[in-house]
């Protein structure tokens, strides 16, 4: 084989200008072929013209919600766009995506993306959003679903949120009153980091520690954080370098990836993320398994998703009541690893967004504001001072109710010392409103009013 190569390369020598007439025969063959599957591809539809190799990347600048948004209203409510050579439908109307949710395990639509750019992030098989091999993508998505309905899951989740709304009161609390000094409080940045205060302990049974971490940066407090605070900061940091990769990897095409920069710098970057955060997981994993199986017996154990995770289909914890082969196993520490960070992404940014973007609409619109204010002051308690016979009082203040003076008094009834019953009957001398009230009223009444009066009445 050398001795062939080595006559080839002595017998037959080339110029730069016939190596780039041999680059513009292949471009130029490359180009016809690539056109002609383009103008002869079945259902054709609106779309932006592709070019070879990079496809449609060439639109995909800033904000990609906004780019896409603006391609759908252009080209009408079902539009192709190109990733490199791979062809992707974008569905905008409703009525259309009846087949492709269809919840039967028959559906011909169970994929919401394909590529080998699922291999390259380590992807296949694991966790749920990527996952294309159904039989794993059914066992983890069932594992999950039956950690996140387990009663002391949600007693715990509520006493966390409770917890960490106090806590981030309290440094906005502490921020409006420090040094006489307007602080601006970028609610974006707050909101995200309370959600994950909240998720991180929920998900991994481990500190955050996001808030703390920021109001000390506020104030300019330089107090050491917990190794175990930095690292789940690293993690989450690193987890929107993952979501990052993803939307990097979907939308540019593995020969940009890997042969242009700066696309091969980003693709090196986003790698090695991707491992970070499998090691990261892993070792939280096998720590957290050890320390299950070091748990004196009858000792609970806690009440967070890895723990389940860990727990299930073991005597520790529960199992599916058909146990075959598929759901009966316990889970790999690989399984494991991926569903949680799915389980962080997917508790995070939803939730965080929503809180946002509600926020946001209900400060702009005056009217949503007060309905919100009368619908609070309706369900709590409020502590505002309200006003009874012209005074102002405090909330809670105690009174007392004197009705046997009330049903005394010649302010409320004709002649109210003798026996009419058949005043209540007079549509000319109804009884004042709360004038008579023998079972109470108001958030304080009787609760079995409605049998007392059964009683009496039989």
């Amino acid at each position: 084989m050398n001795y062939a190569i080595s006559y080839i390369t002595s017998h037959i020598t080339l110029t730069l200008t016939d190596w780039l007439t041999i680059f513009l025969i292949i471009a130029l063959l490359y180009t016809t072929e690539y056109y002609l599957s383009y103008f002869t591809r079945s259902n054709p539809l609106p779309g932006p013209l592709p070019f070879p190799i990079i496809g449609n990347a060439y639109l995909f600048r800033g904000d990609y919600s906004e780019v896409f948004l603006k391609l759908q209203k252009k080209y009408g409510t079902m539009m192709e766009v190109y990733f490199g050579p791979k062809r992707m439908i974008w569905i905008g109307d409703a009525k259309l995506i009846k087949k492709l949710n269809d919840p039967s395990p028959k559906s011909n639509f169970p994929y919401r993306a394909i590529g080998s750019w699922i291999d390259e992030l380590k992807m296949t098989g694991m966790g749920m959003g990527l996952n294309n091999h159904m039989s794993s993508w059914r066992f983890n998505r069932a594992m999950l679903a039956k950690s996140v309905i387990v009663p002391s899951l949600f007693r715990q989740l509520v006493h966390v949120m409770e917890k960490t709304f106090e806590e981030l009161e309290g440094y906005w609390i502490k921020l409006s009153k420090g040094n006489n000094k307007v602080i601006k409080i970028d609610l974006a940045d707050w909101v995200y980091k309370y959600t994950n205060d909240i998720i991180v302990p929920t998900v991994t049974k481990k500190p955050a520690g996001l808030m703390l971490t920021h109001y000390n940066n506020i104030i300019n407090n330089n107090t050491k954080i917990t190794f175990e605070q930095n690292q789940a900061i690293e993690m989450l940091g690193r987890i929107r370098i993952w979501q990052k990769s993803i939307v990097f990897f979907y939308f540019f095409p593995k020969f940009l990836r890997h042969y242009i920069p700066p696309f091969t710098f980003l693709n090196t970057k986003y790698l090695y993320n991707i491992n970070w955060l499998n090691e990261y997981f892993i070792n939280i994993t096998k720590i957290r398994r050890k320390e299950i199986e070091n748990t004196p017996k009858g000792e609970t154990l806690s009440s967070d998703i890895l723990t389940s995770l860990i727990c299930s289909n073991t005597h520790l914890g529960t199992q599916f009541d058909n146990i075959n082969d598929e759901y009966g196993r316990p889970m790999t520490n690989e399984e494991i690893m991926r569903v949680t960070i799915e389980a962080i992404t997917g508790g995070t940014n939803p939730l965080g967004s929503g809180i946002c973007f509600t926020l946001y609409h209900i400060a702009k619109n005056p009217q949503a504001q007060s309905k919100v204010h009368d619908e609070i002051d309706r369900v709590l308690a409020s502590d505002k001072e309200d006003t009874v016979a012209g005074f102002k009082w405090k909330a809670k203040q105690e009174f007392f109710i004197h009705n046997y003076y009330i049903q005394n008094s010649k302010t409320h009834w004709r002649d109210p010392e003798l026996f009419i019953p058949e005043r209540y009957l007079d549509d000319n001398e109804k009884p004042e409103e709360n004038s008579h009230l023998p079972f109470g009223g108001g958030i304080r009444i009787c609760p079995g009013r409605h049998l007392a009066l059964t009683n009496a009445k039989i």
